[in-house]
C-alpha cells in the first residue's frame, strides 16, 4: 500500500481494517500488511506490537532471537543492551517541526550543521559487537488506543524505520525491540484496561519501568542483562538547550553508561 493511501485512510477516519487493495490492508493493531517482497523478519516485527493496559506499547524480541544472537558462545547467558531514545537521537523530523506531522515525517539524525548521518553505520557496528538494540521512548503524543491516529502513525513510523535499518544492514540477525510510554487516554475505552497514573509515571523516563519490563522478559528467557557493559544513548542530557535530563537520569537510575547522540554517532 502506498504511503498516500495510508494517510488518506487515517485522515478520512476510515476503518483501518478495511481492505483497500487486494492483498494490502491495515490491521486493527496498526500493522501494515506487506507485499511478497517483504522479508520474514520485517513481517514478524510488524506483527509484534503489543499494548499493555494504557501504559506501555512494545515490540519485543522473541526467545529464539536471543539464542540465535548468542550462539557463538553457548555458555554466555548475559546480554548487553544498547538502548536508544528515538526522537532527536535515532531520527529527527524532515519538516523541522518539534513533533512528527505524520508516519513518514522522519529522517536519520545528524549533528547540527552536518549533511551526513552516521546512525545506520553505527547501528551496524553496535550489532556486530553483539549488543541487543532496544528503543526506549517517551511518547506523550500517542493516545494508547489502537484506533487513534497518533497510535497508527507511531507504529507505521517505527515499522518504516526498522525496515530501512534492515535494508541497510542486510543481516536477518539484526533485531530491534521497542518500548514506548504513551499518553493515558482521557476517556475510558471498554476494550482497553486502563493503567494507573502511577504506572504511567513509572514507565516514562527517567522512570525505569520500560527497562524493568525488558529485564523481566530477558530473565524469563533464561538470560540476564549485563548492566556493566550496557549503554544508553539519548538527547535529553540536561545540557544548555536540552528540554530535560530525562535520558541521562534514566541511564543513571539503571546503572549503565550514557552517551549523547553527538558523542555516540560522531
Amino acid at each position: 500500500m502506498a504511503k498516500e493511501d495510508i494517510m488518506s485512510i487515517l485522515k478520512s477516519g476510515g476503518k483501518v481494517s478495511k481492505q483497500i487493495e487486494q492483498g494490502s490492508k491495515l490491521s486493527l493493531n496498526g500493522v501494515q500488511k506487506l507485499s511478497e517482497n517483504t522479508s520474514n523478519s520485517n513481517i514478524a516485527f510488524r506483527s509484534g506490537w503489543k499494548l499493555s493496559g494504557t501504559h506501555l506499547l512494545s515490540n519485543r524480541l522473541q526467545k529464539e532471537r536471543y539464542t540465535k544472537l548468542l550462539q557463538d558462545n553457548s555458555d554466555e547467558r548475559s546480554v548487553k543492551i544498547a538502548g536508544f531514545d528515538l526522537d532527536d537521537t535515532l531520527v529527527k523530523t524532515k519538516t523541522g517541526s518539534k513533533m512528527p506531522r505524520g508516519a513518514y515525517d522522519w529522517t536519520w539524525w545528524r549533528p547540527k550543521g552536518s549533511s551526513d548521518s552516521k546512525v545506520l553505520q553505527k547501528l551496524l557496528e553496535t550489532h556486530q559487537k553483539k549488543f541487543i538494540i532496544v528503543i526506549f521512548t517517551n511518547q506523550g503524543g500517542i493516545i494508547a488506543q489502537p484506533t487513534s491516529k497518533s497510535y497508527q502513525n507511531f507504529i507505521n513510523r517505527v515499522n518504516d524505520i526498522e525496515s530501512k535499518i534492515k535494508s541497510y544492514v542486510k543481516d536477518e540477525e539484526l533485531e530491534i525491540s521497542v518500548f514506548a510510554a504513551p499518553k493515558r487516554p482521557a476517556k475510558p475505552d471498554k476494550n482497553i484496561r486502563f493503567s494507573s497514573d502511577e504506572l504511567h509515571k513509572k514507565m516514562r523516563k527517567p522512570g525505569v519501568g520500560m527497562w524493568d519490563e525488558l529485564e523481566r522478559v530477558i530473565n524469563e528467557y533464561g538470560y540476564t542483562c549485563d548492566r556493566k557493559n550496557s549503554i544508553f544513548i539519548g538527547d535529553a542530557a540536561g545540557r544548555e538547550g536540552d528540554f530535560s535530563d530525562s535520558d541521562k537520569v534514566f541511564a543513571r537510575n539503571i546503572g549503565i553508561t550514557f552517551y549523547t547522540p553527538e558523542e555516540y554517532f560522531s
